[in-house]
């Protein structure tokens, strides 16, 4: 493998981490977001990694974001009177 190569490899990793730091961002800006009881809550992101595959037996291709989901499950309700979309 050239040096090419490997800063390619270098660079996949660095891509996801750009793109989970994107997510974990995402996930602190909107943390104290709230709603309406009818309206959909905030869901966290989670993002899923994967090897990209080379060829068998040889060396890998770094790794690619597989999918960025949304966190699953009921939403916290609070009881605020004060709150204005209480």
């Amino acid at each position: 493998m050239s040096i090419f190569g490997a800063m390619d490899i270098a660079a996949t990793g660095i891509r996801l981490g750009q793109v989970w730091m994107d997510a974990v961002a995402h996930n602190v800006a909107n943390v104290n977001t709230v709603t309406r009881t009818d309206e959909e809550p905030f869901r966290a992101q989670l993002v899923v990694a994967e090897e990209s595959t080379g060829v068998p037996g040889g060396t890998g291709n770094g790794v690619t974001v597989r999918a960025i989901t949304r966190l699953e499950g009921d939403a916290a309700i609070v009881q605020d009177p004060l709150n204005p979309l209480a």
